[in-house]
């Protein structure tokens, strides 16, 4: 068995996420914050992610014209599913509450 290291660093960032979208977006509607969810830090967050994203899969594209069969270790492979399951969760519980509010007008221009 092939022992790959993680750093530190990916390893949190990939636990954090999972924990924002535990305490973010899988709640019951009565618990969700619409004032934070529609408020500035949280667009910040969200843009940032969108990036961490882009910049992650522009990664593997530029790894794999190099050679075909590059892929992305285990430490990042988990971050990007964790990145993807924050705009999942942001879209399947959040987003269609937040939709029809003037407030998040902004956030939705991201969403959509």
């Amino acid at each position: 068995r092939e022992v790959t290291t993680i750093s530190i660093h990916t390893r949190l960032k990939t636990l954090w996420l999972k924990l924002l979208v535990l305490m973010l977006y899988d709640l019951d509607k009565r618990l969700i914050d619409i004032e934070m969810l529609t408020g500035p830090l949280h667009l910040d967050f969200f843009s940032t992610m969108l990036d961490w994203i882009e910049k992650s899969l522009q990664t593997m594209k530029e790894e794999q014209a190099k050679d075909d069969t590059a892929l992305l270790n285990e430490g990042d492979e988990a971050l990007v599913v964790a990145m993807l399951r924050c705009v999942d969760g942001f879209f399947k519980h959040i987003y269609v509450l937040i939709k029809s509010l003037d407030a998040c007008h902004q956030l939705r221009s991201i969403a959509e």
